[in-house]
């Protein structure tokens, strides 16, 4: 996932540039600030998140880390959800 966002949303792109690719594709995004993401400590990032599938559902979660809204840095995390 880490690699499909940054294809589209290189580094040095603009935040709100990322957020709109992002939305297109299906997520829903906010900002955080000074927070935690996977294992790391005080990000600010785009928090991105989307569920495909069914009864057993894919959550992707998606970390548009970046500094002066510029992006500086994709995290990702990817997980089953279900009965």
């Amino acid at each position: 996932m880490v690699e499909a966002v940054l294809r589209e949303v290189p580094i040095g792109t603009p935040l709100a540039e990322a957020r709109r690719f992002m939305e297109a594709e299906g997520f829903e995004c906010r900002r955080e600030a000074n927070s935690t993401f996977l294992d790391r400590d005080e990000l600010d990032y785009l928090y991105c998140n989307r569920y495909e599938g069914g009864i057993v559902k894919r959550r992707w979660q998606v970390a548009v880390v970046y500094r002066d809204d510029k992006v500086v840095e994709v995290l990702a995390s990817t997980g089953l959800i279900g009965p």
